[in-house]
């Protein structure tokens, strides 16, 4: 596909530009009080959450991100998991 630049110097991708033209489309012919309510439902990401059983142990994962935060999400995880168990602990079980 070729592609070419705009002049605000984004890359011209006529597949982008379709899909935005549907929405633009879809928008114009809502009353107001639908597109806000369109918008509350498409512009917020829930926070990713899950609950899963191991070994009759029941893990809870939830994530929140901070767009301010100094590290990354790889940096975190590997921050996290290169910190020693606390004494006892092993696996995340008690020994």
């Amino acid at each position: 596909m070729e592609k070419t630049n705009d002049a605000d110097g984004m890359q011209d991708r006529p597949e982008i530009k379709q899909l935005l033209q549907e929405i633009t489309e879809l928008l114009a012919a809502m009353t107001k009080e639908e597109r806000i309510a369109w918008f509350k439902r498409t512009a917020y990401s829930p926070p990713v959450e899950f609950v899963r059983e191991m070994d009759g142990t029941v893990y809870i994962v939830r994530s929140l991100f901070d767009s301010d935060a100094g590290e990354n999400i790889p940096e975190k995880v590997e921050r996290i998991l290169s910190k020693p168990s606390p004494k006892g602990i092993e696996g995340g079980r008690q020994i």
